[in-house]
């Protein structure tokens, strides 16, 4: 499959994104924003979508791009020679190894250059793929390049651009100012990201403050089972079950993102941070307590943190990981005001810039080409 390689520059790059999850998906909340931004006067983008489901979000994405395929039910040569025949320049992969994932095509290597983005906290190891696209804060210069068969690329302002649920209720009042009650935590993660190392740490900061409470809301907890698991092992850890609310998931989105209007501060997971569930924390006014590691999936929460103005919120280590809820739920006058702005703050930071985002990724895509070219 060796590409007849020529030093004619096309007209327009031809972009060609690749994902299981162009419907109403974490993933698609980042990529709105870039195909809103990306400059069709440079770009024509292609989505190949590779879902069975399909809504209102697949609609916007659909409406924002230059050409949609469809590629359920198609196997990997069909796809391949589809990307072929579309003359794909730069093929974007948005899984990894999630979901429905159709990484066979980059191994075929279905476009001259190949990059892996946004699905898949780590490398896919595939030494077809030519490119990762991340930032300084999630992968610092110099220390995540041996973490990775591909070249990172380093987005200045942030790897990531959030779009928010456009129904998304309003902004709650505080809970603690109103409730006669102490602060009201929340962890909103996947279960599997919850940690024996972390229930202890928020037993921990529960300890510090009398009359503080936990709302833990993940799919794991519909079953009472895991309830009761999840209870004893708090209770071993001093946390008796009044103080802690267990809740599955709630098929509705909204009232999914209603419950932050019980919770004061929200608490991250690590080592695999929060994505979609900080930023949608941070759009209901609720900070986040981050724990930062040494490797993507342990430092998503420092580039989202740093790009909203929150760096106070990061922790280095576990006992600062306490530490900082504990202060932070202190200061109620803080939080308050905290929790009024916040959702502003956000809107007018980098990580809603989708102007710089787009500029940058275009300028990303163009060095990217240049070098393939510069090979020729």
């Amino acid at each position: 499959h060796n590409y007849h390689k020529t030093s004619k520059r096309p007209m327009k790059l031809k972009i060609g994104y690749v994902s299981g999850d162009f419907y109403d998906h974490s993933v698609s909340y980042f990529f709105l924003p870039i195909l809103k931004g990306v400059n069709s006067t440079q770009f024509d983008i292609y989505c190949y979508s590779d879902s069975h489901k399909s809504d209102s979000m697949t609609d916007q994405l659909k409406s924002n791009t230059y050409a949609w395929k469809d590629i359920v039910g198609l196997n990997s040569d069909q796809v391949f020679e589809l990307i072929r025949k579309d003359d794909i320049d730069i093929l974007v992969d948005l899984s990894g190894y999630t979901g429905t994932y159709r990484l066979d095509l980059f191994a075929k290597r279905a476009a001259p250059i190949q990059v892996s983005y946004l699905g898949y906290p780590n490398t896919t190891g595939m030494s077809r793929i030519d490119y990762r696209l991340v930032d300084d804060w999630t992968d610092p210069t110099g220390k995540a390049e041996q973490l990775y068969s591909e070249s990172l690329v380093r987005l200045a302002s942030g790897f990531l651009c959030y779009s928010p649920n456009p129904s998304a209720p309003c902004v709650s009042e505080l809970p603690a100012n109103g409730n006669g009650r102490g602060v009201c935590f929340g962890s909103f993660n996947s279960f599997h990201k919850i940690t024996d190392e972390l229930l202890s740490a928020w037993a921990e900061i529960l300890l510090s403050l009398e009359g503080s409470t936990l709302i833990i809301k993940t799919g794991a907890l519909h079953e009472e089972s895991m309830r009761d698991t999840i209870h004893a092992q708090l209770e071993k850890l001093g946390i008796e079950p009044a103080r802690v609310e267990l809740l599955g998931w709630n098929f509705e989105k909204l009232s999914h993102l209603d419950v932050y209007s019980k919770v004061d501060i929200h608490l991250d997971t690590s080592p695999y941070n929060g994505t979609t569930t900080t930023c949608e924390a941070l759009w209901q006014g609720v900070p986040t307590v981050t724990l930062t590691g040494d490797v993507h999936r342990a430092r998503v929460g420092v580039s989202i943190l740093t790009q909203v103005g929150l760096s106070d919120y990061i922790a280095k280590d576990l006992n600062e990981y306490v530490t900082i809820a504990v202060k932070k739920a202190g200061d109620l006058s803080g939080l308050s005001e905290l929790r009024k702005t916040l959702r502003e703050q956000m809107r007018n930071s980098m990580l809603m810039d989708v102007e710089a985002l787009s500029t940058e990724l275009a300028s990303a895509y163009e060095a990217m080409y240049l070098e393939y070219t510069d090979k020729a």
